[in-house]
């Protein structure tokens, strides 16, 4: 023996699956539909993880015929793999500018890269930036009472570091 014998057997001598490779093969799968990418993630020992999306919500179903996709295009024989396909978990950090699209209108928490936090309601999206919406109360300068301050903020996409959606509970 010349300690090679079985040594393919091992998790260290199989072949990596590439995340391009899975990203390209999502991406023949949702051509021309509703589907976005949101992330492809490649963990050790082949374990895949594709999170993707729907201006909606995604079906289980549409998860189930695109992990089948996936599975029919790679060989288990060469290359032992896990796949999980799901849409990514509600409370996770936008990844994408077509998350941001589908939760104009809802209340989200913006972690700029200076540390500074904004929360607001998502008015838009450009190539470049969003714009959040974002109340105030404030006591009045004259007389009694409070009022509401309502203020547009533009923040680039490069000084956001996380955006989440606020859950409405």
């Amino acid at each position: 023996m010349n300690g090679m014998e079985g040594a393919t057997k091992s998790p260290l001598y199989l072949k990596m699956i590439s995340e391009q490779y899975i990203q390209k093969l999502v991406e023949a799968f949702i051509q021309g539909t509703a589907v976005f990418l949101v992330q492809v993630k490649i963990k050790p020992v082949n374990k895949i993880e594709v999170y993707v999306d729907e201006p909606n919500h995604i079906s289980i179903e549409t998860c189930r015929s695109l992990s089948k996709h996936i599975e029919a295009a790679l060989d288990r024989d060469k290359e032992d793999f896990e796949l999980m396909v799901s849409s990514p978990g509600i409370d996770e950090p936008f990844k994408v500018a077509a998350q941001y699209q589908k939760y104009i209108g809802k209340q989200v928490s913006v972690l700029k890269t200076d540390g500074i936090k904004l929360i607001g309601s998502l008015a838009g999206i450009t190539n470049d930036a969003i714009e959040i919406e974002t109340k105030t109360t404030e006591r009045k300068q004259a007389g009694k009472g409070r009022q509401t301050i309502i203020e547009n903020i533009i923040i680039t996409l490069h000084t956001i570091k996380e955006t989440k959606l606020i859950l409405p509970f």
